[in-house]
């Protein structure tokens, strides 16, 4: 696999890490620094290592991960979005943000399902982990971490509060419902 192929996969894999992120911003007021950093090196590292683990996993258990991945990125993501959706709504004291650690393991592992299909492939194609792996990690941390940043610079437009939080949920949502598409389609 080349390199620019390599590259190509890591910024596809980290796409669905940075809109979370961006979800992730809007609802993020205070400490951005240290939510961007906490997103950026949680959602970097599980890329990395789902990839990783669906490499090591390999070909021999690939139906059965394949047959359940997109049912959990569903379900995670869709109670995560309907939740900020709900909170958008209803105006909530405390919207979602990265001060669960809890919830930003689950995001880290939702977003990285894909990264787990991709490691599976990589081995069935014959691919040293260790660059790909080392490249999914990178774009994804950067883009998580520029994620963070664009989702908070749009949670400051005037009278959005609700409504970035509605629209963050409604990525969150959109984002599950993709990868299910895409796997039972």
């Amino acid at each position: 696999m080349s390199i620019y192929s390599t590259v190509m996969l890591a910024i596809g894999l980290s796409m669905d890490a940075m809109a979370v992120s961006i979800s992730c911003g809007i609802s993020s007021g205070r400490e951005l620094f240290n939510t961007a950093l906490k997103a950026s090196i949680a959602f970097g590292i599980f890329q990395a290592l789902m990839t990783s683990i669906g490499w090591f996993v390999g070909s021999t258990f690939s139906q059965y991960i394949e047959a359940v991945d997109h049912y959990i990125a569903l379900i995670l993501l869709g109670y995560i979005g309907i939740n900020m959706i709900k909170e958008g709504f209803t105006g909530g004291n405390e919207p979602l943000s990265l001060t669960s650690y809890w919830l930003l393991l689950t995001l880290a592992v939702a977003t990285s399902i894909d990264a787990l299909a991709a490691g599976i492939s990589l081995s069935s194609l014959g691919i040293s982990i260790f660059t790909p792996a080392l490249l999914i990690g990178f774009f994804t941390f950067a883009l998580s971490f520029i994620g963070v940043y664009l989702g908070c610079k749009l949670s400051k437009i005037k009278n959005l509060s609700g409504t970035v939080d509605i629209l963050g949920g409604l990525i969150l949502v959109s984002l599950g419902i993709k990868i299910f598409i895409e796997h039972v389609f």
